[in-house]
């Protein structure tokens, strides 16, 4: 059974607790840690306009470690990691690729309640609207 880990930390490694540490620091990555060789990382970023909540951002695999099962453990890690330092909710990237789309809307949304916000977007051709994923949230308490 492979053992993994995470760390939390800020640009000058030390480790993050709280939000307001989050807040405080520049850099905010998790390292992803598997029996104890990183394999990957992704950062917690504050919102600005929501107190209490976070986004994800920059989160990935390395090469070797990618479509092995990986994936979802690192996002449990992202997401345990936020409700430990104490935030509401849990936003995706608004720059989601297939792959990370695919984990929220599908793979997530199995274990978590998992909310969808659309964008309205105009079509250039027909000018009709239309809604568009835009990202994804769990409320963590």
């Amino acid at each position: 059974m492979p053992k993994y880990t995470s760390i939390l930390a800020n640009g000058y490694h030390e480790k993050i607790r709280s939000l307001k540490e989050l807040k405080d620091a520049y850099h905010r990555t998790m390292g992803f840690f598997l029996d104890g060789k990183a394999i990957g990382s992704g950062d917690l970023n504050p919102m600005p306009r929501e107190k209490g909540s976070v986004h994800t951002e920059a989160v990935g695999l390395d090469k070797p470690f990618r479509k092995k099962g990986h994936g979802l453990p690192m996002y449990l890690h992202l997401i345990r990691t936020a409700k430990r330092i104490g935030a509401k909710r849990i936003y995706s990237s608004y720059r989601l690729n297939e792959h990370s789309r695919r984990m929220w809307s599908e793979k997530l949304a199995k274990l978590f309640d998992v909310k969808t916000h659309y964008a309205a977007k105009r079509c250039r051709r027909c000018g009709c609207n239309s809604r568009k994923p835009r990202r994804y949230s769990i409320t963590l308490r």
